[in-house]
Order: structure tokens, then sequence, then C-alpha cells
């Protein structure tokens, strides 16, 4: 695990009704103190078959949630009154996947990598097609998650086009 990371994060009451139909696992052990307010929500883990079971709580000044890396999240569903949490995280240096699971089945609804190196590398996969770069092949060479490898050629697609239509723009004019 590398060093973790802490900040403040608030939530207002709303009253939209609207429940969550999916959840995200994250590859980060999270730990939160309730330092203001009062709110209700779920807490959702994944079993060793990928069977997913969630549980309601209420969580008040003082309240301690905590979320194992990978199987476990929290959501925050209901607040009565503003809710201000202390959050206190900590990540490997190579996460694994974010899970996007399915709440009512437990499907896997989408996967995200977690690895900010592999972000920046699809990052500058952008930009160096939108710059029209020829050094555009080896800078894909280099992205090695292959969760990335479709963002990566969605987005050098897309900077290509862009192009083209400039381009097809202009000589129309």
């Amino acid at each position: 695990m590398q060093a973790g990371a802490r900040w403040l994060s608030a939530y207002e009451p709303l009253h939209h009704g609207a429940r969550p139909e999916s959840a995200l696992f994250v590859d980060q052990e999270r730990r939160e103190i309730v330092i203001e307010g009062r709110a209700r929500g779920q807490v959702h883990r994944l079993n060793g078959e990928g069977a997913l079971t969630s549980r309601a709580v209420k969580w008040q000044t003082g309240s301690v949630i905590g979320t194992k890396a990978r199987i476990e999240t929290r959501q925050v569903t209901d607040v009565d009154e503003t809710l201000v949490l202390l959050q206190l995280t900590r990540s490997p240096r190579k996460p694994a996947p974010t899970r996007q699971i399915a709440l009512g089945n437990g499907q896997t609804l989408a996967l995200a990598s977690g690895d900010k190196s592999a972000s920046e590398a699809v990052m500058a996969l952008a930009v160096l097609g939108a710059m029209g770069q020829a050094c555009l092949e080896k800078v894909a060479a280099n992205v090695t998650d292959p969760l990335q490898l479709p963002a990566a050629a969605l987005l050098h697609t897309l900077s290509h086009a862009r192009t083209y239509v400039n381009t097809s723009e202009q000589e129309t004019a």
C-alpha cells in the first residue's frame, strides 16, 4: 500500500427519492469518521463467489465507517442533517480495476482502471492524437492496462474524426 490520503466530504439533505441502482467497488481501504450530522445508507459486500449482500445502516456524529478494498462499499442514501465526514484512504501502488455492480442482480456493469499511470498514458494519447503527433504509436505501446485500451482507441479515433471534420469544413468553404 502506498501513502494514504485524507479529506473532508459533506452531504446535504436531498428530497429526490431516487435510489441507487449500482455501486462502485474500488481497490482502496477506507475509514471515515462522522464529524457532524445524521444519515442512512447501505453497506454492500461481495462474497467469494461474487454474490452481493446489502445491509441498511444509520450514521450519526461519532460513527466510524470502514470498508474493505475491492469487496465492500458504502452508499449514503438519505441525509437527515448535513453529514460531514473525515475520510482516510489507502490505495495500492497498482490498484485493481474499479467495478460497477448492479444492486438488483450483482452483475458487473463496467470496469475501469484504478491505475493513475494508465490514466495518464490515455490522456497523453488523447493529447498527442489531437496534435497529430507521429510518436502516437510509441505512446500507445506503453499502455499496459487492457482496460484502458478501448478508451485510448476511442480517444484516438475521436481526435482524428475532429481533424477530418475541420479539414472537410475548410475544403467546402
